[in-house]
């Protein structure tokens, strides 16, 4: 992950880590690790293992990129923007609109998913939910429970 909480509950880039600090997953608050070695880009890491989804895949981070692009030609976006309230990141808020928009690649538990819209709307904000595109195959489509849920 390329961002991690500091002590202040701030979300600090792995280019601004100090490695005599500590740092906390921004999804699930695990301790985390800066990992600056040679071969792999720099970034955090869980110190132990754990079922944390917080890991986006490439085309996750393609999608928020070209969302993120798009609204800023007319408006202020944040990409990844913590909510300390909640200690949860939005993939995209737009404040002037006060809007959240979340991609979701992946598999999220209906519970989760639930959490994080009443967390989004406790403080006021809309959500817009955009999934990858349903499986189509020999006539049939297949929604993922996230997909039904929605």
């Amino acid at each position: 992950m390329q961002r991690a909480i500091n002590q202040k509950d701030e979300l600090i880039q792995i280019n601004e880590a100090n490695v005599q600090h500590p740092y906390y997953c921004p999804s699930c608050g695990a301790i985390c690790i800066i990992k600056q070695g040679d071969k792999k880009r720099h970034h955090f890491a869980h110190k132990q293992n754990t079922s944390c989804q917080s890991g986006e895949g490439a085309t996750h981070r393609l999608v928020k990129k070209e969302l993120y692009d798009w609204i800023s030609k007319t408006d202020r976006a944040s990409s990844e923007f913590y909510f300390p309230e909640l200690k949860q990141r939005a993939d995209i808020y737009v404040p002037k609109m006060n809007h959240i928009i979340e991609y979701q690649e992946s598999h999220l538990q209906t519970k989760v998913l639930k959490e994080r819209m009443v967390g989004y709307r406790s403080l006021g904000k809309t959500v817009t939910w955009l999934t990858s595109v349903p499986k189509y195959k020999g006539g049939t489509l297949y929604l993922s429970q996230l997909q039904i849920f929605l």
